[in-house]
């Protein structure tokens, strides 16, 4: 046996090999200066690898002999342009590795000696250009990938008689403009990936693929696309494609007529992304896709409106219209009818108000409002909903939000020891919770006459981390026998989204706090402080005093000047007599909580 270590990076070229017939494996990998195989190679039959990847300055390999060669490695191998010529014929087991080679195309021969072949990986051949036709000669063939071949511009007929192929990937062939009628020949294809292609008009015959799964036409934006003008269309259904699952079609330019009025005919359809494109209507038939479960139509900034669900749309658990341009009316006032919808991204459009039938979704577990900027109001929102992406910056809407957040709480005498947590999909503590700290417990005097009976709603807590559970003390402000309102709350936390990267919050509905039997008669307002202590990881908090309405400053102008104003309760007092769990003291952070979102003279 013969190996060339790969420290030789500078060898460049080999003595003959006429006197090594017995040479089993040759290892030249990573020789980067070696510019040429002796031709003498050719004669070494009993050669089982022969290793030659990454040497990229190799030029000339003329032949080699496959008599018992199991495995040729020529990947990376960029310089080298022409295929060796074959001696002997090939063994069923012949693995040959040539993605990212300069290889242009590949001899007739290779094709006639590997009809046995049932995965070809052609990848990253950047001068590649052309199939031969006897390609069509690789009746085993499964797996055909040419992907990111730069430079191929068409496909042979031929490619027609692969009989066994199930899985084609052209994606990224930046020059390919067309796909041969022939391909609809390909009776056993579930995949056909030809995204960030030149093609805009697929064959019509396509529609026959009645084992196709997943088909892929997408472009990238805009790096690699249509050029300017060309705009995509895709072949009538013909109640074919009866397997399709997955229909990618992103950035294809697609305007009104570019789909087929009968792609509600694609029975098995799954997911149809159709992400970036600049149609202003949709075919009604899409309505009639009863198996979709995935409907991406973010960025088509043209769109006017959604089309009416007409109670279709049965199996749609995901839909996305960010950033459509959508006002309002552009959402169907029977959208509350996608009974399976689970998330609803609606981020970065223009709609003042949405349907009040949302509230009627009842799977709907995350919804997505951001950079809704004209949004006055949020609907109420449906039961299973745990998760809400919000403009924070919107005081009125983050407002809003909570007051549905409080309707959905739910408090009663069987479920008030636990709170429901809702998740945010955002880093930081939002600046709409005025008071702010990082520590595990948090105790902040509440202001004068801070109850407002049918009016306030509660404390609501944001955090960043993973907590268990909270308990909540109210403590009165004179020392004159009354007790504190204690009461520990579990936390239920039901989001799907890493907490790493979002915020989580939750409300603290008085009613889980107040007992009526321990107030002897006092109010709400005769207690000073809240204190709130964590249970579990947690790296910062916010917490704001919520009310239905908030006043404003022509009606209630002398309760906002009042809110900047603390009182002190017996609690203070209390703390050099505080056990050291117990301490509030120096670590107390004092929340001077205003009850107005924000007075409308300074709006």
């Amino acid at each position: 046996m013969l190996g060339v270590s790969y420290d030789c990076v500078r060898l460049k070229e080999l003595p003959g090999f006429i006197g090594m017939p017995n040479l089993v494996d040759l290892n030249l990998g990573n020789c980067d200066d070696l510019e040429e195989v002796d031709d003498s190679l050719g004669y070494c039959g009993k050669l089982i690898r022969l290793h030659l990847g990454y040497c990229t300055s190799l030029k000339r390999f003329p032949c080699v002999n496959v008599e018992s060669l199991e495995y040729l490695d020529l990947f990376g191998c960029s310089s080298l342009e022409k295929f060796p010529e074959i001696r002997g014929r090939m063994k069923p087991e012949l693995k040959i590795e040539m993605e990212d080679s300069g290889i242009r195309e590949l001899p007739s021969s290779y094709f006639q000696s590997e009809t046995h072949l049932t995965k070809l990986n052609l990848s990253f051949m950047k001068h590649f250009v052309a199939l031969p036709s006897s390609i069509g000669m690789l009746k085993s063939l499964v797996e055909l990938d040419v992907s990111l071949c730069i430079k191929l511009k068409s496909f042979p007929e031929e490619i027609g008689r692969l009989e066994s192929l199930v899985e084609l990937d052209v994606s990224y062939c930046s020059k390919l403009a067309s796909l041969p009628e022939e391909i609809g020949d390909l009776e056993n294809l579930e995949k056909l990936d030809a995204h960030s292609t030149l093609i805009s008009r697929p064959p019509s015959s396509i529609a026959r693929l009645n084992k196709l799964k997943f088909l892929s036409f997408k472009k990238q934006k805009p790096e690699v696309g249509l050029e300017d003008g060309v705009c995509f269309e895709f072949p009538q259904v013909n109640d074919g494609l009866r397997s399709l699952e997955y229909l990618k079609l992103g950035y294809c330019n697609l305007i009104d007529g570019g789909l087929p009025e009968d792609i509600g005919s694609l029975s098995s359809l799954k997911e149809l992304s159709l992400v970036g494109n600049n149609f202003e209507h949709l075919p009604r038939s899409i309505a009639q896709l009863g198996a979709l479960r995935c409907l991406k139509l973010a960025d088509c900034v043209k769109l006017k409106v959604f089309p009416q669900v007409n109670d279709g749309l049965g199996s749609l658990e995901e839909l996305d219209l960010s950033y459509c341009n959508l006002r309002d009316g552009g959402l169907p006032e029977d959208i509350g009818s996608l009974s399976s919808l689970k998330k609803l991204n609606l981020n970065g459009n223009n709609f003042e108000h949405l349907p009040r039938s949302i509230s009627q979704l009842g799977a709907l577990r995350i919804l997505h409002v951001f950079d809704c900027t004209r949004l006055t109001q949020l609907p109420e929102f449906p039961q299973q909903l745990d998760t809400i992406n919000v403009y924070w910056s919107n005081d009125w809407i983050c407002n809003s939000l909570f007051q549905n957040i409080s309707s959905l709480q739910h408090i009663s005498a069987s479920d008030s020891l636990s709170l429901r947590v809702f998740t945010s999909w955002e880093e930081n503590i939002p600046s709409w919770f005025r008071h702010q700290g990082m520590d595990t417990s948090v105790s902040a005097n509440l202001p004068e006459n801070w109850y407002l009976p049918d009016n306030f709603l509660g404390f609501v807590v944001c955090y960043a981390g993973s907590l268990v559970e909270t308990t909540a003390q109210l403590i009165p402000l004179c020392d004159d026998g009354m007790s504190s309102m204690t009461q520990k709350l579990a936390l239920s936390d039901h989001s799907e989204y890493d907490i790493d990267f979002a915020s989580q919050f939750f409300l603290v509905p008085l009613s889980s706090l107040w007992d009526t039997s321990k107030a002897n008669g006092k109010t709400p307002n005769d207690y000073g402080c809240i204190r709130l202590s964590f249970s579990g990881e947690m790296d910062d908090f916010g917490l704001r005093l919520l009310y239905k309405d908030e006043p404003s400053e022509a009606s209630d102008k002398g309760r906002a000047d009042m809110t900047i104003v603390t009182r002190k309760s017996r609690y203070d007092d209390s703390e050099a007599s505080s056990s050291s769990s117990d301490t509030c003291g120096n670590s107390c952070l004092y929340l001077w909580e205003l009850l107005s979102l924000r007075i409308c003279s300074n709006k």
